[in-house]
């Protein structure tokens, strides 16, 4: 048992070192280390894969032009650093819980949520808007780092109209001088989908209606945050199972 926890831990070591290139220098005899010293060598590289990785996404990511569907001028994908340039501060941030573009939620702190006041659009006072971001991801890494926080989806909810048939002929009839023709769902919401796949939902309820925005990528950016965080959680499971080899208390 212990030799199989050493070879674990130790081709987890061999996959982290082929992964960095810096110059401090980690020694460590596989041999002879516990369990403990060995966690610890894999924290250490694990740090500075990840300050390499952040490196690289800051050096390498750039956002889509500002064309077809935006949010307040704002392209879909942008950093939040950058997009509260914008936005500015927000109300209130919530880390425990983002949505997809079903509305399924996420709890597992993959990304956050900006919440917004005393917004206006298209003439319509806003109650609330929400502002969606998601940590990017490198080499299975997740970047849990605010400012890098990729922008997947935005949400406005307008509530208690005087005439929600009138207000929706509006809406829409400025929504189509933006982004041409759209279509409707069984549900009654209208789409808008621009060449590069981003999307606006127009949903309407009683005397309310909600604008959903997002990003022709932002599922597949929560997936890959979500798997990542599976990995890590995987990992902390098996460093667990290692340290705990010999635990028989309760059984």
């Amino acid at each position: 048992m212990k030799r199989f926890v050493s070879i674990c831990l130790c081709a987890c070591l061999a996959v982290l070192c082929m992964q960095l290139a810096f110059a401090d220098t980690i020694s460590i005899d596989t041999s002879t280390a516990t369990v403990a010293e060995l966690t610890e060598a894999i924290e250490d590289l694990k740090k500075a894969r990840l300050e390499k990785i952040t490196e690289q996404f800051i050096s390498e990511y750039e956002v889509q032009p500002a064309e077809g569907i935006t949010f307040r001028g704002i392209p879909l994908g942008e950093t939040r650093e950058e997009a509260q340039k914008v936005l500015g501060p927000s109300h209130s941030v919530n880390r425990n819980h983002i949505i997809n573009t079903k509305s399924v939620a996420y709890t597992n702190g993959i990304g956050l949520r900006d919440k917004y006041d005393n917004w206006s659009v298209a003439g319509y006072e806003v109650t609330y808007g929400d502002v969606y971001f998601v940590y990017p991801v490198v080499d299975d890494v997740l970047i849990r780092e605010d400012n890098l926080a990729l922008l997947y989806l935005a949400e406005y909810d307008i509530r208690s109209l005087g005439d929600i048939n009138a207000a929706l002929s509006d809406i829409t009839s400025k929504l189509v001088k933006l982004y041409g023709s759209y279509t409707t769902d069984y549900h009654g919401d209208l789409t808008w989908v621009d060449e590069t796949g981003n999307t606006l939902i127009l949903h309407t309820w009683s005397n309310c209606f909600s604008l959903m925005y997002y990003s022709a990528n932002a599922d597949g950016w929560l997936a890959a945050a979500n798997h990542a965080v599976d990995l890590e959680n995987a990992e902390k499971e098996e460093q667990s199972r290692a340290t705990n080899q010999d635990n028989y208390d309760g059984l």
